[in-house]
């Protein structure tokens, strides 16, 4: 499916219709070619993963707290730095900026892509659910234990893990430990089907940018990269419509002033002046 204007992108995203215990979220990437994997499984990212983690906690400890591991992921994520988290928005608009939001005076080279996807309003995950924990807490794990993780649970689909369990394995014994550094109270009953999932997760809105972006996440397991939805919609945009559907967004007060915290913005003013675009 392709558009060419706002009016036609609001016109396909009606046709979706979701029913009352489904809800629409969004996925704008400004290069249609983008592959929906997290950072950390490009680029052999994922056999550094762990010392990412703990380096920039060590680099900047007064801004993240480890007793938070899925806080800890998405501050992390938005500096920039590989995690197994892919970003969503719950707003269609602020999606569509994404995709169109690199255009150069109208020539950018990349056609653009929205996603849609439907799911279950009972699969968007609250951040504080447990599975989310399980799942959060894997980045800090050796690569040597994730790897023995999954297997394990490849070997014992829909077995529940219980303490006799964990005192056999260390793998186990590892994730049970960082798990609790954060949840003391997290009883052993893990399914091992759960650690091997990807969920979309709502999380606290407690950065500016999630509040500007109205943000959401995929968060990825051990298991596949598959994408849990009832439905997936693409939406194009060509590179020759970018400029004109970036005006009609600014008319709805969606553009880098009301979509980027101030710091962000600045950043993003100061890399354009070099590329000498006006997009910004």
């Amino acid at each position: 499916m392709k558009i060419d204007s706002l009016s036609k992108y609001i016109e396909e995203i009606k046709k979706i219709e979701p029913k009352e215990d489904e809800i629409l979220l969004f996925r704008g990437h400004s290069d249609i070619k983008y592959k929906l994997i997290p950072g950390i499984f490009r680029d052999n990212n994922e056999l550094k993963e762990e010392s990412l983690c703990h380096d920039i906690m060590v680099d900047y400890s007064n801004e993240f707290n480890i007793k938070e591991h899925l806080s800890t992921l998405v501050k992390m994520q938005h500096y920039g730095s590989p995690t197994r988290l892919l970003d969503v928005t719950k707003n269609m608009l602020i999606a569509l900026f994404f995709a169109v939001e690199d255009c150069k005076d109208g020539n950018d080279i990349n056609n653009g892509e929205v996603i849609v996807f439907k799911i279950k309003k009972s699969d968007f995950l609250h951040h504080d659910s447990d599975k989310v924990l399980m799942l959060s807490c894997l980045p800090f794990l050796k690569i040597e234990d994730k790897r023995d993780l999954e297997k394990y649970c490849k070997d014992n689909k829909e077995h529940i893990i219980v303490d006799e369990d964990v005192a056999k394995k260390d793998s186990l014994k590892h994730l049970l430990h960082e798990i609790k550094r954060e949840f003391p109270a997290f009883e052993t009953c893990i399914e091992t089907n759960h650690l091997l999932k990807n969920y979309f997760v709502a999380v606290k809105k407690d950065n500016e940018r999630i509040q500007k972006q109205d943000g959401a996440f995929i968060i990825f397991g051990l298991g596949d990269k598959t994408i849990p939805t009832i439905e997936t919609k693409h939406i194009k945009i060509d590179a020759s419509d970018k400029n004109d559907i970036l005006r009609d967004l600014k008319l709805c007060n969606i553009d880098s002033s009301t979509v980027y915290p101030s710091y962000e913005r600045r950043l993003l003013m100061l890399n354009n002046k070099k590329l000498g675009s006006q997009s910004v």
